[in-house]
């Protein structure tokens, strides 16, 4: 009889040490909690580590380069790849229409995980001026969610801003411009 109480507590005892569905690790996205005054204090470590990556992968003599051009209905698309074996590190293009050009880049990682992406974009009138320039680069943490994200925008010819204003983007306007 007490060896049955005895196990019978025990057995209790484990049971309420685990935890239960509510209690379980949920996987955070680095952005939750975090507040909005130390975004840049806390993200910039990071996002600069990212910018290393990037120019390395932009500036090493090592990786395999590929490109192709296509050219229909008044569109030009430039597209051109670095390559490490059979992996994709880094995809730059160019689409050119008569009142829009827009040049992409999307830098990963060796599993294909994207890290960085950017794009400018700018709008044309029919003469070939310029009328609305905007610039986006985002980073992304390792499973590829979208970590930040900045832009800048000139109209009518002024130039860029120099620094970059966070930016929040519509489900379309990540579907276009992360488009890999």
């Amino acid at each position: 009889m007490n060896r049955t109480i005895i196990i019978a507590l025990f057995v209790g005892l484990l049971a309420s040490c685990q935890p239960t569905e509510e209690q379980l690790a949920q996987p955070e996205n680095i952005l939750q909690n975090l507040p909005i005054s130390d975004r840049d204090l806390l993200l910039a470590p990071l996002e600069s580590a990212y910018d290393d990556l990037r120019d390395i992968a932009e500036n090493d003599p090592g990786l395999a380069e590929a490109s192709a051009d296509f050219d229909g209905a008044g569109t030009i698309i430039s597209e051109s790849y670095k390559m490490r074996d059979a992996d994709t590190v880094a995809k730059y293009q160019v689409i050119e229409r008569q009142t829009r050009m827009e040049k992409r880049a999307w830098f990963s990682d060796d599993k294909g995980i994207l890290y960085f992406s950017n794009a400018r974009i700018k709008s044309l009138d029919v003469d070939g001026e310029k009328l609305e320039v905007r610039d986006y680069k985002f980073y992304f943490e390792d499973d590829g969610s979208l970590l930040s994200g900045y832009g800048k925008t000139a109209y009518n010819g002024d130039k860029l801003p120099s620094v970059w204003t966070p930016i929040c983007l519509t489900t379309e306007q990540e579907r276009y411009l992360f488009g890999f």
